[in-house]
């Protein structure tokens, strides 16, 4: 008996590693890197986080429209690099709440952002969009 039990917890153990290894993040943990990036100034990496094609429709899609939204995607991210600055930069990224969609395939997670000399946390929603089985940020 003993060895049907063991049999049963290492089975359970390889699906458990193979669940936690398989490198897809999380709506919570992309909205982190997100706004981490943001409030570090990194808009290189705000920008591969975001999906654009998932905001433009097909015939919207040219190299202009991208070159604007990425210039204000770069806009947003010194706005919020000066921010983090005037307030001492950021102590901590909570998140608050998840909201699902009932498809299971579009949600936003919203997030406090707290800051060393401010006591007044700043609000911050991320939405979402599950494409292929993975999640990716919608611009």
């Amino acid at each position: 008996m003993p060895r049907i039990i063991y049999a049963a917890l290492f089975i359970c153990q390889i699906f458990l590693l193979s669940a936690c290894s398989s490198g897809e993040k999380s709506p919570e943990v992309l909205g982190e890197e997100l706004i981490a990036a943001l409030y570090n100034g990194n808009s290189s990496q705000v920008i591969a986080l975001v999906n654009l094609d998932s905001g433009l429709k097909e015939n919207n899609k040219s190299p202009e429209l991208t070159k604007v939204i990425n210039g204000k995607l770069e806009a947003a991210t010194r706005q919020s690099r000066n921010k983090a600055i005037q307030n001492g930069g950021v102590k901590e990224i909570v998140v608050t709440r998840k909201d699902m969609d009932t498809d299971q395939n579009r949600c936003t997670v919203y997030y406090q952002i707290y800051f060393n000399k401010n006591p007044q946390p700043q609000t911050e929603k991320v939405s979402f969009l599950k494409e292929k089985g993975h999640w990716k940020i919608v611009f």
